[in-house]
């Protein structure tokens, strides 16, 4: 029987839709933290909005998405942008030592806008499941929880939002789950960021629905 649930929204301050959405399940919803894009633009402002809050707030390591926060050859293209998952062709390969660069420059930016370390690590696109050294390494140097390594994670997307499907997914773990979700609202600017769009407002639906919570009345939900 699960004891603790933590329910992470991914990819705050990616785009104004995908964080108005992530706040709107938050405040809203069964959503209980999020991690947040140390390399967006805007993120100074978009972590001033949970400034007050008891939500869990970490970092979402990132090195496939805007621009990088280092100078590491291995992961930019061109224009100066990290490289997509598809630029890379079969494999992703990037050198360790510059990913850990990057992803402590992250780290070390959260802790400079907020004074405080995040609740917690994890990783846009699953990249420290291709590195675990790194992500292990960086996760013990700020004795911070780290996703599939402090705990196990499911990932939930659009077509297991219903409430049977839920259910099942909590019948089948014991003791502490993640479970990792991209909720949000739609846009264009969100269309041309990302290939999931539309299926984010089906996950944002499912966490604010009445049932949803009433299904976690009796489960623990925590942050980290």
């Amino acid at each position: 029987m699960i004891k603790q649930l933590i329910i992470n929204a991914d990819d705050y301050g990616m785009c104004e839709s995908v964080t108005q959405g992530i706040l709107k399940g938050l405040h809203d919803g069964v959503l209980t933290s999020t991690t947040a894009f140390m390399n967006s633009p805007t993120i100074a402002q978009n972590l001033i909005l949970l400034k007050h809050t008891s939500y869990g707030l970490g970092v979402h390591l990132n090195v496939t998405f805007g621009k990088p926060l280092t100078k590491g050859h291995s992961f930019i293209n061109n224009e100066g942008f990290f490289k997509k998952p598809k630029d890379y062709g079969e494999k992703i390969i990037i050198d360790a030592e510059e990913l850990k660069a990057e992803w402590q420059a992250q780290i070390e930016k959260f802790i400079a806008l907020t004074h405080h370390l995040p609740d917690h690590i994890d990783s846009h696109h699953n990249i420290h499941l291709l590195y675990p050294e790194v992500f292990d390494a960086l996760a013990k140097q700020y004795h911070l929880p780290a996703r599939s390594i402090t705990y196990p994670c499911v990932h939930f997307t659009a077509d297991k939002a219903q409430l049977d499907t839920f259910r099942q997914i909590l019948n089948s773990y014991d003791g502490t789950l993640e479970i990792m979700t991209h909720p949000g609202y739609c846009d264009e600017t969100l269309k041309q960021l990302s290939s999931l769009n539309q299926e984010r407002e089906t996950e944002l639906a499912f966490w604010c629905q009445r049932e949803v919570k009433e299904a976690l009345k009796y489960i623990n939900l925590t942050t980290f």
